[in-house]
């Protein structure tokens, strides 16, 4: 998959994790991704973006994104599976906008682009099919699913005991 933004951002830089899913909210990430860092150089000319590649073990995986803030900020999220043996394409994760705890960001397909660079530079997948199954951008996920991002609103939340059944940190944001 490969990450992106319209331009490079300096002051709130997304990032995109990707994690078990039912693992409490930061935790358990098995993938970091940068989305418009600005130190992190652009793969392509045209855009602030990179091109990752994972291997995970078989499982249900989300990802979402996050920020280094310390208020709450309401988060979607996309749901995969991996099987045995897949060599799967989950597509461009793009930001419209960068730079804001609130961006709009959509799963595009971005596949000619990106699996060329990716057996480019690594002649071990010049023969692998890939899957491709891009993600359906859900939009605003329900209250139930609201995270926390900062430690002091997790903490805050944490002792106030405000959290959901699978020990996501629940609030509204300010």
């Amino acid at each position: 998959m490969s990450t992106g933004a319209a331009h490079s951002c300096n002051r709130m830089a997304t990032h995109l994790n990707v994690a078990p899913v039912g693992s409490p909210y930061s935790e358990n990430v098995v993938a970091y991704l940068e989305v418009d860092n600005f130190v992190v150089k652009s793969d392509f000319g045209d855009h602030q973006g990179n091109i990752n590649v994972l291997r995970l073990p078989p499982g249900e995986y989300e990802i979402y994104p996050s920020w280094m803030v310390a208020y709450p900020i309401k988060v979607t999220y996309e749901r995969f599976s991996v099987h045995s043996g897949d060599t799967i394409y989950l597509g461009e994760y793009f930001l419209d906008v960068a730079c804001t705890e609130s961006p709009h960001a959509i799963f595009r397909d971005q596949s000619n682009r990106d699996l060329s660079l990716v057996k480019q530079r690594n002649p071990a997948f010049a023969n692998v099919a890939f899957e491709t199954r891009i993600p359906i951008s859900g939009g605003d996920v329900p209250r139930s699913k609201r995270f926390c991002i900062g430690l002091a609103q997790c903490l805050l939340s944490h002792t106030l005991g405000v959290g959901g059944a699978d020990n996501r940190k629940t609030t509204d944001s300010p």
